[in-house]
Order: structure tokens, then C-alpha cells, then sequence
């Protein structure tokens, strides 16, 4: 009897479940920077790496999907919310295929740790938007700092 309670009980949804794209307020994040924090940039921590990062990620999404971009622009923009999940604020482009994969790869971001503000001692969000410039397959704006 007891088994199959706690069968049941384990299939059950609690209320209190997050989604899978939420990040646990109780995470203890290692970035102590104004710049929010993606993996490949922990050695370049700039807003310039982690746009560059994003952009990269869109443009291999798209070249796995055979998407051949000759001459197109995406404006993007994206909030990192305190608590490290995102939510897209612009994504914009006349090639609705280039609109359509940018759209996924935005929502399936690997982890970003948010900004931390030394003066507030505390995680906050921060929302930036870029313009990605691709020609031939190649993005010709990457951004530097």
C-alpha cells in the first residue's frame, strides 16, 4: 500500500514546480559583474562577447536548417531577469525564416547568470538589443569592446 502511494504521489505535478526554462531563485551564482555571464564568455566577460555569443548561436542554428542568408539584418533584444531567466523583448528581421529561428534559439538559451550590482549587493536584470548584420553566411558586425 505504501508503494503505490508513493507511485502516485511521484507522477503527480506539485504547485510549486517551476518550468524547465525558469532558473531556481536560491541559485547561488558565481558572477559578480554589471555584465550578465554565459559560459563561453568567462574568460571575456563583456556585454560584446555574450551579444557575439548569441549571435553565433542563431547563425549556427540557421546553417544547420540549411537556411542560406545572403543579405539580411535581425535586431534582437533580450532581458536577463535577476533570478538568471530570459524573455525576448525584440526579434525582428524581413526574412521570416531568419525571424522564425532567432525566435528558438532566443528561447532556449543555454544558463545566463545575471548582472550583480556592487553598490545594491544584489543580482539585477538587464535588457540590451543589437543588431546582427549577416552577408553570405557570415555575420560582418561582430561586436568589440
Amino acid at each position: 500500500m505504501i508503494n503505490v502511494l508513493l507511485l502516485a504521489s511521484c507522477n503527480e505535478k506539485k504547485a510549486d514546480e517551476k518550468p524547465n526554462n525558469k532558473v531556481d531563485l536560491t541559485n547561488d551564482f558565481s558572477n559578480k559583474r554589471m555584465v550578465p555571464l554565459i559560459d563561453n564568455c568567462k574568460t571575456e566577460q563583456t556585454l560584446s562577447c555574450l551579444q557575439n555569443t548569441i549571435s553565433e548561436l542563431i547563425l549556427a542554428e540557421a546553417k544547420s536548417k540549411m537556411i542560406s542568408l545572403k543579405n539580411d539584418t535581425l535586431q534582437v533584444g533580450i532581458l536577463i531577469k535577476a533570478d538568471g531567466s530570459t524573455s525576448i523583448k525584440k526579434n525582428e528581421s524581413s526574412n521570416s525564416l531568419l525571424k522564425k529561428v532567432s525566435f528558438n534559439v532566443l528561447n532556449s538559451l543555454p544558463p545566463i547568470e545575471p548582472a550583480y550590482t556592487e553598490f545594491q549587493k544584489k543580482y539585477v536584470s538587464y535588457s540590451f538589443s543589437w543588431f546582427i548584420i549577416i552577408q553570405n553566411d557570415e555575420i560582418i558586425n561582430r561586436l568589440e569592446e
